[in-house]
């Protein structure tokens, strides 16, 4: 029997593939050629940190961005800590071109796609410095009761040994609490037998379209800011990003892409 791989599709972003034996890292595939023909006010979330970081609780793990199509002008509004509070405004990211939706500025790579999103590497010339962001435009969350559903995702959990640090995952909401177990077989749906949890507080906080929210595992618990889209691209399919700090872990980050089934 030949080598499974396993992917997540994010509507009108990019395609997250975990390519089988390759380590832990996934392939982000974003929409080829298209650059953004209007402004983009987006939200961001880290889905990796650079090797040097150890404070994730005070680190900047989310916040906004601003793309000025007539100028190239790309800068971070807003940086949030993963409790909420503030990590930084108006930061510049510099001036560049889009072309096949693509803009470097210095060392920053930016994959740009026409509907809001952003792949962001932050250094495209250091890995040990790089960290990676993905962003989609800021769209209001009603309620808490509005991010209810079934999700399927893709975790990456700094905590575990090499090669298990990327992982699918079951994701079910309801009521403003999340609970995830890891697949053992994704092909029949068979989960592991134990579970984490993510229980959310006030929706649109610290700023429209995100969430924060706290994570359990077993007796250990961590912040964690979440951001959301309740209708990718009007397709009606939910898609959330959260990143923290791993509970009980540290110095190792927790990040969870999920879309709904």
């Amino acid at each position: 029997m030949g080598d499974i791989a396993y992917g997540l599709e994010i509507p009108g972003f990019m395609f997250a593939l975990k390519p089988a034996g390759g380590g832990d890292q996934v392939i982000p595939m974003v929409i080829a050629g298209t650059c953004p023909t209007a402004n983009i006010d987006a939200n961001w979330v880290k889905v990796n940190a650079d090797d040097g970081l150890a404070d994730f609780v005070n680190a900047d793990l989310g916040g906004t961005f601003h793309f000025d199509v007539a100028t190239g002008a790309a800068t971070l509004p807003a940086k949030y800590k993963v409790g909420g509070g503030s990590a930084g405004t108006n930061q510049s990211v510099g001036t560049g071109t889009c072309a096949d939706g693509i803009m470097t500025i210095g060392t920053v790579e930016m994959f740009l796609t026409g509907n809001g999103g952003a792949i962001v590497n932050t250094d495209n010339t250091t890995p040990a410095n790089s960290e990676f962001i993905f962003a989609f435009g800021q769209k209001t969350i009603s309620d808490l009761n509005s991010l209810d559903g079934t999700y399927a995702g893709l975790l990456i959990d700094e905590s575990k040994a090499a090669g298990s640090v990327i992982e699918p995952v079951k994701v079910v909401c309801s009521a403003g609490v999340c609970t995830g177990q890891g697949y053992t077989d994704v092909e029949t749906g068979t989960v592991a037998a134990g579970s984490v949890s993510i229980t959310f507080n006030t929706s649109d906080s610290p700023a429209t379209g995100f969430v924060t929210g706290t994570l359990t595992e077993g007796v250990s618990t961590s912040p964690l800011i979440c951001m959301f889209d309740t209708n990718a691209v009007g397709s009606g399919k939910i898609i959330g990003n959260c990143a923290g700090e791993g509970a009980g872990s540290s110095g190792t980050l927790f990040n969870v892409l999920f879309v709904s089934i």
